[in-house]
């Protein structure tokens, strides 16, 4: 089922006593990693009516791109009920010759059709993207290595070469945002942190993506620069779903492409929320695990 405006999720985080995370890209990974895992993930700029709201995807077909349902939160419409939005694919710099921009024109997300993971989403662009789509790893991967990727203008991506980092899946937890939905409770090896604006970026498992990065985990006491920890929604069950939806050729007209300056610090709204995680609850009581 197609959808252009859906719950928000952002606002939900805040309720919960979100704590900013710096709003930088992913950071201390490095800018390596397998040919046909780099290029299929792509940036995501959405317009939402309070600024351009900046992800990360996966192209997982030639018009279809997979990245977290939180990023398709509060899309503006305009008079004509179309919705802005652009995917941009290669690396190198906003604007430069080897990035290329393709408009948006629908959006589908796993919680409106009542699938269980919540926090998915599929963008349609209305022109095929040149780009090899990745493969989707539907199985459950924990204690399985894993590889994320992250975009983001305001950070070390802002160089245009796309960074990584190994990651450890650790178990499968409820989401704290998402009422009876499963993701995959993750750490990156620190020094390497995901940040703001690596939302929706892929989790790589055996070459293909197994998760999307939905959430920081930390507390004050614990921030996610310290914890790098985080879940990733998951694609295990999802398949029937992401299936019936790629086959599909949404045609409706996109709105106007957003404004993205690149390096467009203060126009931009990276996104990835931080929620509290178990430290905050133990500090309350006066234990630590850590």
């Amino acid at each position: 089922m197609l959808r252009r405006v859906t719950t928000s999720v952002i606002a939900a985080a805040a309720l919960v006593g979100v704590a900013a995370a710096p709003a930088n890209a992913l950071i201390f990974g490095t800018n390596d990693g397998p040919a046909d895992e780099r290029g299929a993930v792509v940036r995501v700029h959405m317009l939402t009516n309070g600024g351009v709201a900046e992800c990360t995807g996966t192209a997982v077909s030639a018009q279809w791109v997979l990245t977290a349902q939180h990023c398709i939160e509060d899309l503006a419409i305009d008079d004509q009920g179309r919705i802005s939005g652009m995917i941009t694919t290669g690396e190198g710099a906003l604007g430069s010759e080897t990035v290329r921009s393709h408009q948006v024109n629908a959006v589908a997300n796993a919680l409106e059709a009542n699938e269980a993971n919540g926090d998915v989403a599929l963008i349609h662009v209305n022109e095929p993207m040149d780009v090899t789509p990745a493969e989707i790893n539907y199985g459950d991967v924990v204690g399985q290595p894993g590889t994320a990727y992250g975009w983001s203008t305001l950070g070390t991506g802002a160089t245009g070469t796309l960074p990584r980092t190994d990651i450890n899946i650790q178990a499968q937890e409820q989401h704290p945002l998402y009422e009876s939905s499963q993701a995959y409770l993750t750490t990156s090896n620190r020094p390497a942190q995901l940040q703001q604006g690596d939302s929706g970026g892929p989790l790589f498992v055996d070459g293909k993506v197994a998760g999307v990065l939905s959430v920081g985990v930390g507390s004050l006491s614990n921030p996610v620069l310290i914890s790098a920890t985080y879940m990733h929604a998951k694609m295990e069950g999802l398949e029937g779903w992401v299936d019936a939806t790629v086959a599909t050729n949404p045609d409706a007209e996109p709105g106007e492409l957003p404004e993205v300056t690149p390096g467009g610090i203060g126009q931009l709204i990276p996104q990835l929320p931080i929620v509290p995680g178990w430290a905050e609850l133990i500090d309350i009581v006066g234990f630590d695990f850590l």
